[in-house]
């Protein structure tokens, strides 16, 4: 009876766990479960996503059947090891003796490591029944691929040398770039874009001359544009190269820049003495004035410089009309043909600061020029040879008689006469308002044209009762756009 009991314990082991359980197919001896995945590329850079795909088959001689497979795929963890999430990709999978490996699943992995983690693995297992004998048993396989993970990567800074100063400001950025790829690889091509100047090119930094960006190297590349006008200027550069690992695009950005072009302070200075040979004479009495321009700044040269004078147009050089360097001077010369009287005038000359783009000018005070009538000389008769005469005898002195002098009659009309010009001699036309004031009386008012070089003539015939008893005359020329010109005349006496 002991016996019995045994044999039957016995027997309940070895009997198939279910119904399902058995050998399949017949005679069948080999569990060829086979697993394999593979990813679409041999490297990735962060943030890109790889596709893995999953396939499964039972191929081989003496294959026993498999039923009831689970097929399971783990991501790479932030360490690159085959820890990360897991999904179940396939359940309750048959793969019967003779099948072919087939695809099952295509999974993705967005490249998501530590940083320094060049190396990300994945794990794909499968676990199902193998029917190998009349009890069942488990057949598990499991995978495991790498992928390169690569981080090309490429630091830009902008320097701008110098960023601040006086407008016009020449300023030249320099652009360095550095390869700080992981794991290393050289960046080919490099070129940098700057809103704020073109062309960057290359300055320095390339140790083997290979033309790329080589890890642990730092290239310069620099670019120079002049500011003309006072301002801040800001803009972000840029800078794109080729990476030699993927050949795929690998980009940086600097942070923004500034240059500032601070308005210039106008320091440009002139002096302006004026001289008159004769400074008197009889009339019609031809007088040549001239006009010394001295550049006395500190250093700003002075472009476009002109001379005007209302006694006196036009009024030349000979020099060429080029800047006037800081320290020489210039001279100018008119010569005018005066009537009776007294002219007095004073002149102005203007430039251009060419730093500051701002005028200069200078004036030099009025001065006096006499121009007198004409007076008949005595008669004085012409010695005639004559006989000696006898000597006479004493006889009595007489007294002389004074002979009056005739004294001139004021006229009841009075002329005068002036021709002038304005500056810049260039692009003139319309009219000039001239005015004649005794004090502050407006005696007479008139508007003449002026010519293509500015230059206007005027005259007047007024009652000399109309002038009291001035003694000089204000001319005051007025024209658009132009300085108000004033200049005193002597009135005749006779």
């Amino acid at each position: 009876m002991r016996r019995l009991i045994i044999s039957t314990v016995i027997a309940l082991a070895l009997a198939p766990a279910g119904a399902e359980a058995h050998q399949s197919p017949a005679g069948c001896v080999a569990n060829n479960l086979d697993l394999s995945v593979s990813r679409d590329r041999a490297q990735v850079r962060r943030g890109q996503t790889v596709s893995y795909t999953i396939a499964a088959g039972n191929v081989g001689a003496g294959a026993c059947d498999i039923t009831n497979a689970t097929i399971t795929f783990t991501r790479p963890a932030l360490d690159g090891s085959a820890t990360g999430t897991s999904t179940v990709v396939s359940q309750g999978l048959d793969l019967p003796a003779g099948k072919p490996l087939t695809n099952i699943s295509t999974q993705q992995w967005i490249a998501e490591v530590d940083s320094g983690v060049t190396d990300a693995i994945v794990r794909a297992s499968i676990t199902g029944v193998l029917h190998d004998a009349p009890v069942d048993h488990t057949a598990d396989v499991a995978k495991t691929v790498g992928i390169t993970v690569v981080d090309p990567k490429l630091s830009l800074t902008v320097t701008p040398t110098p960023a601040t100063g006086p407008a016009p400001l020449s300023v030249t950025f320099h652009y360095t770039l550095t390869n700080l790829s992981s794991p290393p690889s050289s960046l080919k091509s490099p070129s940098v874009n700057h809103p704020l100047c073109t062309p960057a090119v290359y300055a320095g930094g390339d140790a083997d001359l290979d033309g790329e960006i080589d890890v642990g190297e730092t290239w310069d590349m620099t670019c120079t544009h002049v500011f003309t006008a006072a301002g801040e200027y800001s803009s972000t550069a840029t800078a794109s190269a080729t990476s030699a690992a993927d050949n795929q695009p690998v980009d940086a950005t600097a942070p923004s820049t500034t240059v500032k072009a601070i308005a210039p302070v106008p320091t440009a200075h002139l002096k302006l003495t004026k001289s008159a040979t004769p400074t008197s004479g009889f009339a019609p009495l031809s007088v040549t004035y001239t006009y010394t321009v001295l550049n006395d700044g500190p250093a700003t040269p002075i472009s476009g410089i002109t001379v005007t004078d209302l006694g006196c147009s036009p009024i030349v050089t000979t020099a060429a009309n080029t800047p006037l360097a800081a320290g020489l001077s210039r001279i100018f010369t008119c010569t005018s043909v005066l009537a009776a009287g007294i002219y007095s005038s004073g002149a102005v000359a203007t430039g251009t600061d060419t730093v500051s783009g701002t005028l200069v000018s200078a004036s030099a005070p009025a001065l006096d020029v006499t121009s007198q009538l004409p007076t008949d000389p005595d008669p004085t008769p012409t010695p005639q040879p004559s006989e000696p005469a006898p000597t006479p005898e004493p006889a009595a002195v007489p007294t002389a008689t004074p002979t009056p002098v005739p004294t001139a009659t004021p006229s009841t009309r009075v002329k005068f006469s002036y021709s002038g010009r304005f500056a810049p001699a260039r692009s003139c036309r319309g009219t000039v308002t001239v005015a004649l004031k005794a004090g502050t009386k407006t005696v007479a008012t008139k508007r003449v044209k002026l010519d293509g070089k500015c230059r206007f003539k005027v005259s007047f015939d007024v009652a000399r009762k109309s002038l009291g008893s001035a003694t000089k005359v204000t001319l005051t020329a007025k024209a658009a756009g132009k300085r108000t010109a004033t200049s005193r005349l002597s009135v005749p006496k006779t």
